[in-house]
């Protein structure tokens, strides 16, 4: 067997924003685009350290394009760093959709598990009806929707005060800033509408928890190898709502870029289970195996709910993941060999699970001419 250091490596990733001026705009999400050429060249140098000898980096401009690489040329694993083509983040989905067609081994989740944590409503649902708490949610698909709400609210109070309104289909914190919080429906009305204007696919209201605010670093199907880190406020405005916007994740000069510190949380036995156990059975219910982030918030009563699911997290080395497994005694370098291997490991998880499923299926019997169930 080849050794994995031996194996032909293809690193791709999305290049839809402007390299020499990305915006830091809250809408856009252009900043959040860009930073993947810091993750690109971060992956690329630490393997290369790490003795890799065979790796191919292409940006993916179309969906065409990478289907037509993956034909042409032979490669043992991707490493999938695409995020979206033509700043639309639901061809994510697609971009995997195509690499698991070909059969090659490749880093980061299932098509079908990003698809169900994209839609964060959807997963929302996802998870509410195997009983994991999650807040309140509404979702708003047009203006039509929000003046059927807030009709209902006016006759029935069916909102829960206070909420926090994101876009339904976007990571990295694009599109919240610190209006998103809202107490009345007068500022949900606004909120709700200038995201509606700035062509998102949709909008999510959710109730807002103002406890804790914590994140479970997952990689594989190991719980040993998960950290549990929390998100710091104490150095932010307290007039404030305690929120990660997009400017603390990606604008370097914004006051929440330095005040919203991400630590190793510090937690009582008992809740670091529950912690646990909610990020297990919600991992095991969306198909979460390779990495990603789960991020909860503690109510009153410190039950955890889970607030936001991100598969395939930013790998930067300086991002909250990346600093989450450094305290499981995996640095960047020896992380990013572990994400290999994992990728490696549910490819063959895949391929048992596929034939297990072909072994069950009805087949003929030409002597009898019947159907059977092998079992």
């Amino acid at each position: 067997m080849r050794s994995l250091k031996t194996k032909k490596l293809l690193i791709i990733y999305n290049q839809d924003f402007n390299q020499d001026n990305h915006s830091d705009d809250t809408f856009a999400g252009d900043a959040a685009r860009a930073s993947i050429l810091g993750v690109v060249s971060a992956v690329t140098r630490e393997l290369s350290e790490l003795k890799f000898s065979d790796i191919t980096t292409k940006p993916i401009a179309t969906l065409l394009e990478l289907q037509s690489l993956l034909q042409k040329r032979h490669f043992d694993l991707v490493i999938n760093l695409c995020e979206s083509i033509n700043q639309d983040s639901t061809t994510e989905v697609q971009v995997v959709k195509i690499i698991e067609q070909t059969g090659i081994p490749f880093t980061g989740n299932s098509a079908h598990t990003l698809s169900s944590c994209l839609n964060k409503y959807h997963c929302n649902e996802l998870l509410r009806r195997q009983q994991i708490s999650v807040p309140l949610s509404i979702l708003i698909k047009r203006a039509s929707d929000l003046q059927t709400l807030l009709a209902k609210e006016k006759e029935n109070k069916v909102l829960p005060f206070p909420c926090i309104v994101k876009p339904n289909q976007e990571d990295g914190s694009t599109g919240i800033d610190f209006n998103a919080v809202v107490h009345d429906t007068a500022a949900l009305k606004r909120q709700v509408e200038t995201l509606l204007l700035q062509g998102k696919h949709s909008v999510i209201i959710q109730k807002y928890i103002n406890g804790r605010e914590l994140s479970v670093a997952i990689l594989g199907r190991d719980p040993k190898l998960w950290a549990i880190s929390e998100i710091d406020f104490k150095f932010q405005n307290p007039a404030l709502p305690k929120i990660l916007n997009y400017f603390s994740k990606w604008n370097q000069n914004s006051d929440e870029f330095y005040t919203t510190e991400s630590r190793q949380a510090i937690l009582s036995s008992k809740l670091r289970k529950a912690i646990l156990d909610t990020a297990q059975k919600s991992a095991a219910i969306l198909g979460l195996h390779s990495y990603g982030r789960i991020d909860l918030r503690l109510d009153e009563h410190e039950i955890p709910y889970i607030i936001d699911v991100n598969p395939n997290c930013d790998l930067d080395p300086l991002a909250g993941f990346a600093k989450s497994m450094r305290t499981k005694n995996l640095p960047y370098p020896q992380l990013l060999q572990k994400l290999l291997e994992v990728a490696l490991s549910e490819h063959k998880v895949l391929h048992a699970e596929a034939a297990a499923t072909a072994a069950a299926t009805v087949v003929e019997i030409p002597s009898l001419g019947l159907l059977s169930e092998n079992k």
